[in-house]
C-alpha cells in the first residue's frame, strides 16, 4: 500500500480532491489534510493540523497544491524520516505574486473576497474555459465556504513566504507538476525551485492553475509513474 498525503490550495477545505483520488489505482491510500474555513492559523498550527493527520502513517509521499506547497516544503525539512518523495503542484517556493502584480493583488484583496466569485473569474485564472459547469461550481462552493478574513491571511501567507533554505535541505525525490496555461504560477516558480533542487523531476500537463482538478487522470498518471520509478530504484 502506498500512502499519500494530500494539502489542499488555497480554499483548505480538501474537497476538491474527489476527481484525482478517483483517478488512483485501490493500492494508493489516501489522507487528506484540510485547515478551519472560520480561524485564521499562524504558521506552526498549519503545521499542527499537518502533523496532527499524519501520526500513525509510517511513511507517505506528500501530495501539496498551491498555498500549501511552502508548509510542505518546510514539513518534509523537518520530518525526513516520514516522507518518501515529494510532489509539488503548480506551487512555489518563495512569493510568486512580487512587484506591482502583487500590491494590486493586496489592494484588491478585501473587494474581492467579500463579493461572490463570478463563474468567468474562476474560468480565466483557475479552471479554464472548457471547464464543466459542475467543476466550477465546486471550486466556487470550496472558496465560498472560507472566511473572508482566513482568505485574506492565506494570500498575506503566500506574499510573505520564503522557503528556499529549507527546500535546499531536502533530500527527499521531488515531482514538479507544472499547468502549463497556469495565469497565476508562472514557470519562474519551477525555475526558482530547480535551482536549489536541480534533480527535481517536471512533468508540464496542459492546463490551468487547478490542474489536479481539470486534469487528474494525467496527473495521477505522472503521480504513479513518479513514484514506481522511485520504488524501482530501491
Amino acid at each position: 500500500m502506498i500512502e499519500l498525503v494530500l494539502l489542499p490550495g488555497m480554499d483548505g477545505t480538501g474537497e476538491l480532491f474527489n476527481s484525482f483520488i478517483a483517478s488512483l489505482p485501490d493500492n494508493y491510500k489516501t489522507t487528506i489534510v484540510t485547515y478551519p474555513r472560520d480561524k485564521v492559523l499562524s504558521h506552526y498550527e498549519y503545521f499542527d493540523h499537518i502533523k496532527q493527520a499524519c501520526e500513525g502513517i509510517r511513511s507517505f509521499v506528500l501530495v501539496a497544491e498551491s498555498f500549501s506547497t511552502p508548509l510542505a516544503i518546510e514539513f518534509a525539512a523537518n520530518n525526513p524520516e516520514k516522507i518518501r518523495a515529494l510532489v509539488i503542484c503548480a506551487g512555489f517556493a518563495s512569493n510568486p505574486v512580487k512587484g506591482l502584480k502583487g500590491l494590486l493583488l493586496s489592494l484588491s484583496a478585501p473587494i474581492l473576497f467579500r463579493l461572490p466569485i463570478p463563474a468567468f473569474a474562476i474560468s480565466m485564472l483557475l479552471v479554464g474555459s472548457h471547464a464543466s459547469d459542475e467543476l466550477i461550481r465546486s471550486v466556487r462552493h470550496a472558496i465560498s465556504a472560507v472566511r473572508v478574513n482566513v482568505l485574506r491571511s492565506r494570500l498575506n501567507a503566500i506574499q510573505h513566504c520564503n522557503v528556499l533554505n529549507e527546500l535546499s535541505q531536502l533530500k527527499h525525490p521531488i515531482l514538479y507538476i507544472q499547468a502549463a496555461e497556469d495565469r497565476l504560477i508562472k514557470s519562474e516558480s519551477f525555475a526558482e525551485i530547480l535551482s536549489v533542487q536541480p534533480a527535481a523531476a517536471l512533468v508540464k500537463i496542459s492546463g490551468p492553475h487547478l490542474i489536479l482538478q481539470c486534469e487528474p487522470k494525467q496527473c495521477a498518471e505522472s503521480l504513479i509513474h513518479f513514484v514506481e520509478k522511485i520504488h524501482s530504484k530501491g
